[in-house]
């Protein structure tokens, strides 16, 4: 809405000043109540209407201005540029937020694999996995039954230095003899693979014995 024209011997003669949504404008620049204020003073405003200039104004019934500090200050609003960036800010704090109280993903890819605790299985089907290991030093797994005819032993075995050795070792629970006299798969070099088994049902556990690899198993009983 046109409320006033500047007059031609203004510094921004023959512009209008238009009112939209709350702003006052010329030209491409906000003024204030204040500023419109200065420039009526100054004889350079042309008022579409008398009325307009009291309302605009907010001038008494006597016509006389009031002092400056009574117009009230046009409240500032946001851009969309100034909108999209508090948008990413909040994002970022909410993110950074979610990190803290859940915490970071696990694990580093390339980095060496820590010994982990054996994983077991108890899902119905024609085989069970009854253990999972994986590391980087010896380990020996939690007790587990075999109850099938036949087993399988998957694993893999990566180098780490010059003296690698990797002894996959399945131990009858209660045993006298040495564990080393149960070695059913011996890597000493890169390799994977699979070893069928034929263990009688009972209790076992299986032990690792490595240097300067990383390993993986998994035994799985057959039904």
């Amino acid at each position: 809405m046109v409320i006033a024209t500047l007059r031609k011997h203004g510094r921004r003669g023959g512009k209008t000043v238009e009112y939209a949504g709350g702003v006052y404008r010329s030209g491409g620049k906000t003024l204030s109540v204040p500023e419109l204020a200065e420039l009526d003073r100054k004889g350079e405003l042309e008022w579409a209407e008398p009325r307009m200039r009291a309302w605009v104004l907010g001038l008494p019934d006597d016509g006389e201005l009031p002092a400056p500090s009574a117009f009230p200050v046009p409240r500032r609003r946001l851009t969309a540029e100034q909108i999209r960036i508090v948008c990413y800010i909040v994002v970022g704090m909410v993110a950074v937020v979610l990190i803290l109280v859940l915490g970071p993903s696990s694990g580093t890819e390339g980095a060496p694999s820590a010994p982990a605790l054996p994983l077991v299985s108890s899902s119905p089907g024609a085989s069970t996995e009854v253990v999972h290991m994986r590391g980087i030093a010896d380990g020996k797994s939690s007790t587990f039954q075999i109850g099938g005819t036949v087993q399988e032993l998957a694993w893999q075995a990566t180098t780490r230095g010059p003296g690698m050795q990797a002894l996959f070792c399945v131990v009858p629970s209660g045993t006298t003899q040495p564990e080393r006299a149960f070695v059913r798969v011996a890597a000493y070099a890169n390799g994977s693979g699979v070893t069928t088994m034929q263990l009688a049902a009972g209790m076992y556990y299986v032990k690792v014995f490595a240097t300067d690899c990383n390993w993986s198993l998994t035994v799985t009983d057959k039904k």
